[in-house]
């Protein structure tokens, strides 16, 4: 590899070398271009490099390749690491973190992709970065991505974790969560007060796998930042605030996993006070696919394998036209018409539909049912669905906090409402929501509002409602109050 256009613009360049299949990993000097230090283990290099370059006031490192360690990286004051598309795997079955970051201050990670990966499977708790101590605004962290790959049936597997009175500044960078229980994709705790500007937390692949989860009086700042829940199983919330912390969030969604019940875009319980502004909450995870005409077990194709799902959008594009007149239909039963009837394929092109109801139980199918024999192939069914479990709300409350929620948008899916009270925040009544859109996907039978109980009156100001309304009787006296329901 020509390290040439590093040299004088790092104090040191750290890379691989692999000579009889043995990879040793060393660091350059970027001014002298000598090798002063080499090892088998990238981490132990890492950590030699740094303590080198923090004693003598400062520096920086630039990595290259793939970097593969077994013991946790210490990050340190005043060195800098650029990750110049370098990817690091720390994977060991030890009980370590992929990289420690503790009272670190004066230092810039840009562009690090760091995955936390237990090819020999552990039982413990890891995170991809841990942040703790004092930790202030000059650690700054860009674009850099933090994966935790544990997959074992362990606890408190996150992508970022940031605790204590910590509050580094992050701006474009990715947590995500493990595949065990708490796969959080960025954890907010312990009254830690960072920033984060256009990030993403993806939780992992068991249950409660939060997008995006603050808590213990943690007062943090979202701005612009994605947290999306994930799928494997209950409880994988987009956003969740707990523990009487009292987030900002400006400009954020949540988005629920598509593993089950419980799965809301955001979730806000146990005394916290958050304070949303322009933000989105869904609860449900939507995907997209296609499907080719195959006349075969009845012209059926399934978007989901296990989960329930409600189709949100879909088109037809022919290939091939049918016979003049020739129409078909799009049904949830054998040869039934129930999303849609009379789509002309007589023509080339895309034909566009309203679709009348798209509600599918689990393992269920679609049907395309021409009106004529046509010919395989001859046309293709895009379509976008989306997980449609009980308990998905765009937002619950449950905390006698002060949640404020503005000037956003809340949807549920087709089988959930999309705004929940529960009676802990009722009686407290502290939270307000204003100036927003909330909506069903399925008006006819879910709640674009419901209390656990009776709520009169309750704190809806200037709002538009799409869905029934419970238990609720927004304030100003008169049915919807100052909002507008459909």
């Amino acid at each position: 590899m020509d390290l040439s256009a590093f040299i004088n613009a790092a104090s040191y360049v750290i890379f691989p070398r692999t000579v009889g299949g043995v990879t040793t990993y060393h660091a350059k000097n970027g001014l002298t271009g000598r090798i002063p230090y080499s090892d088998l283990n990238f981490s132990a290099l890492f950590n030699t490099v740094s303590t080198v370059l923090n004693a003598a006031g400062g520096g920086s490192i630039k990595l290259v390749g793939v970097l593969t360690g077994t013991t946790a990286l210490t990050a340190l004051s005043l060195v800098d690491v650029d990750g110049w598309g370098a990817e690091i795997i720390i994977d060991s079955p030890a009980t370590v973190n992929g990289v420690n970051f503790t009272d670190v201050v004066n230092a810039i990670w840009r562009d690090v992709r760091l995955i936390r990966r237990d090819t020999t499977p552990i039982i413990a708790v890891v995170y991809a970065a841990y942040f703790s101590g004092v930790c202030d605004d000059t650690l700054i962290l860009k674009n850099c991505m933090f994966l935790n790959e544990v997959t074992a049936a362990v606890n408190y597997c996150y992508g970022i974790f940031v605790a204590g009175s910590s509050s580094p500044s992050f701006t474009g960078c990715t947590g995500i969560g493990g595949g065990g229980t708490n796969g959080v994709g960025i954890n907010v705790s312990w009254n830690a007060s960072p920033s984060f500007t256009g990030c993403t937390g993806q939780g992992g692949g068991g249950a409660d796998g939060y997008g995006i989860y603050v808590g213990i009086s943690a007062s943090p700042n979202f701005t612009g930042c994605t947290g999306q829940g994930g799928g494997g199983g209950a409880n994988c919330c987009g956003i969740y605030v707990a523990g009487a912390a009292s987030p900002n969030f400006t400009g954020c969604t949540g988005i629920g996993g598509g593993g089950g019940i419980n799965c809301y875009g955001i979730a806000v319980g146990y005394g916290s006070s958050p304070n949303f502004t322009g933000c989105t909450g869904i609860g449900g995870v939507k995907s997209n696919n296609k499907w080719t005409y195959a006349s075969a077990d009845n012209g059926r194709f399934q978007p989901y394998a296990t989960a329930p799902y409600i189709l949100v959008g879909s088109y037809v594009y022919v290939n091939v036209a049918a016979g003049a007149g020739t129409t078909l239909s799009l049904g949830t039963s054998i040869g039934g018409a129930e999303i849609a009837a009379g789509i002309p394929i007589d023509s080339t092109g895309s034909k566009y539909f309203t679709i009348a109801n798209g509600e599918v139980a689990a393992a269920g199918y679609m049907y395309a049912t021409p009106s004529a024999a046509i010919a395989e192939g001859s046309l293709i069914v895009y379509y976008v669905v989306m997980s449609n479990y009980a308990s998905c709300s765009g937002l619950y409350i449950g905390s006698k906090g002060a949640v404020r929620f503005s000037e956003g948008f809340l949807l549920s899916n087709g089988a959930s409402d999309a705004f929940y009270v529960d009676d802990v925040a009722e009686a407290a009544n502290l939270w307000r929501l204003t100036n927003s859109h909330v909506e069903t996907m399925d008006p006819v039978n879910q709640r674009s509002i419901i209390s656990q109980s009776a709520y009169n009156p309750a704190p809806v100001y200037n709002c538009f409602l799409r869905g029934l309304v419970v238990n609720i009787v927004p304030a100003a006296g008169t049915a919807v109050g100052s909002n507008i329901q459909e």
